[in-house]
């Protein structure tokens, strides 16, 4: 069953696996929202093909789990349950063979500029965990322009505009 998913977002979400020091799924959907709004401010289009909408703790777009599902059914990404400080346990995915070889394989696919603005944002931001990159999140344009406050529900639902 073709759910729709786009190659391009895919080999995305399998690179920032790769270079994330932490790779959660909120972590995963607050990178691509920041390298989604850098590349738009740089007159490029959004890496992914993500439509963020207003969530709980931040920018969020709900296939984001289609694509880590279909990451892990196709051996291209593993999950392993890891538990926080505060006893809370959460999922930490890492690229399998398969996966490592899929992102040598098909670099081609990202522009330079995109890959210049990434590489950038996953040096400076990729050692974040996820609660740091939320709040990073909430400090953007899109989510200021809302008034949003982490905890709170303005907004909520609604999509962001990136190119604010």
């Amino acid at each position: 069953m073709d759910i729709g998913l786009n190659n391009k977002t895919r080999l995305f979400i399998l690179y920032l696996i790769d270079k994330m020091a932490v790779p959660t799924k909120t972590g995963i959907i607050k990178m691509c929202y920041l390298c989604d709004i850098a590349t738009v401010k740089s007159n490029l289009k959004k890496i992914t093909d993500f439509q963020y909408v207003r969530y709980y703790y931040g920018p969020y777009d709900k296939r984001i789990e289609d694509y880590l599902d279909d990451l892990i059914k196709s051996g291209f990404v593993k999950s392993k349950l890891e538990y926080g400080s505060g006893g809370g346990e959460y999922a930490k995915f890492s690229l399998s063979e398969a996966g490592e070889k899929e992102i040598e394989d098909r670099q081609d696919v990202f522009s330079a500029g995109e890959k210049r603005i990434t590489d950038s944002i996953l040096d400076s931001l990729g050692s974040l965990n996820a609660k740091m990159l939320t709040q990073i999140a909430y400090r953007t344009n899109p989510m200021v322009e809302f008034g949003a406050t982490l905890g709170g529900s303005e907004h909520f639902n609604e999509v962001l505009d990136l190119s604010k």
